[in-house]
């Protein structure tokens, strides 16, 4: 969650790093352009994944793919990838954390695998 992931939105990046080299599903037809750790979470609603950096930056028309250092350079990208998460992806829940929220089902469905 938020609180967990950036320490009360005092972080804007994992401050594990010994996971940063974790991120990186090379299966994808994309690879990780921006390197094997690249794809470390950045932002309020942490962005991991190559595979969410890619979907993110083709929704918001940003190359995070190719640059994911964006996320944690300008706040405005960090805002716009939560927002773009927050909306459109179920993460292992059965549903956006949005739609949990706002049909009364709480924010436990939003993470339940």
């Amino acid at each position: 969650n938020v609180k967990h992931e950036t320490g009360g939105l005092v972080h804007i990046v994992e401050q594990n790093q010994a996971n940063y080299p974790h991120y990186c599903d090379a299966g994808q037809s994309y690879g990780c352009p921006a390197g094997q750790a690249a794809y470390y979470g950045r932002g309020p609603i942490q962005l991991s994944w190559n595979f969410n950096y890619n979907a993110a930056g083709n929704a918001l028309g940003l190359p995070l793919l190719t640059n994911p250092w964006l996320v944690e350079q300008n706040a405005t990208v960090a805002w716009q990838t939560a927002l773009w998460y927050w909306n459109t992806q179920s993460g292992p829940g059965s549903m956006t954390g949005h739609a949990a929220m706002t049909n009364g089902s709480g924010f436990g469905e939003s993470i339940r695998s």
